[in-house]
């Protein structure tokens, strides 16, 4: 599994310039690959 810290890293870096319904469908993409290490995460 990849760290989540990285997950965090990268949605902070491209957030500001990626379109909101494109952030959220690669947010919950990520979700159900790494369920565990995101539900942690938040």
């Amino acid at each position: 599994m990849v760290p989540i810290h990285n997950y965090a890293t990268f949605f902070i870096k491209y957030n500001w310039n990626m379109p909101k319904s494109m952030f959220i469908y690669f947010f919950r993409e990520a979700f159900k690959i790494n369920l565990i290490n995101m539900l942690m995460w938040l």
